[in-house]
């Protein structure tokens, strides 16, 4: 899959900077110190994540994300087919200014977040002319990105489920 790792601004965008909303459950130690770890899904695929929250403000994270879908479709005798492949590890560096569920997230995810697409024509008619042949299309992204965001967590402190919110980007 590296050699599909080119940059290209369609799926970057779409991917990179629409907000990751990932909920999950988290489940640290009894105070506001301690482990946590979630199962979580968003933009960069179904994902855990394991932490550690120190000195009351700070937590720092790593997080696993991986989704794949491939489609196969024939569609007037042409045939489409199509694999999204979503797999990025991260580790982010958490503050939490106000000491509660709110945190400002500064980090780098490495990707490996591909989209491959090839549609087969036989007779394709557009505008009145028809066209037969292949059609390869390739997406990818940096092997490496900064990423910024801002999230809450409810339940810091606290055994058992909680809702977790991240909204941020890959720059």
């Amino acid at each position: 899959m590296a050699s599909r790792l080119k940059t290209t601004a369609l799926l970057s965008f779409f991917v990179a900077l629409t907000p990751a909303m990932a909920f999950g459950g988290t489940s640290p130690a009894s105070s506001d110190d301690g482990f946590l770890f979630s199962v979580h899904g968003g933009t960069l695929g179904l994902g855990v994540t394991a932490g550690y929250r120190f000195a009351e403000r700070f937590a720092l994270r790593g997080t696993y994300n991986r989704f794949d879908f491939d489609f196969s479709k024939t569609k007037s005798g042409n045939e489409y087919d199509g694999d999204l492949g979503l797999e990025s590890f991260g580790l982010m560096f958490d503050l939490h200014p106000f000491n509660n569920g709110f945190r400002m997230t500064a980090g780098a995810y490495g990707n490996d977040n591909a989209l491959g697409a090839t549609a087969e024509a036989s007779a394709l008619d557009v505008g009145g002319n028809t066209y037969s042949g292949v059609l390869n299309a390739n997406l990818g992204f940096k092997d490496l990105a900064p990423y910024f965001g801002i999230g809450w967590s409810g339940g810091f402190g606290k055994s058992g489920l909680s809702l977790t919110v991240d909204a941020g980007a890959l720059v």
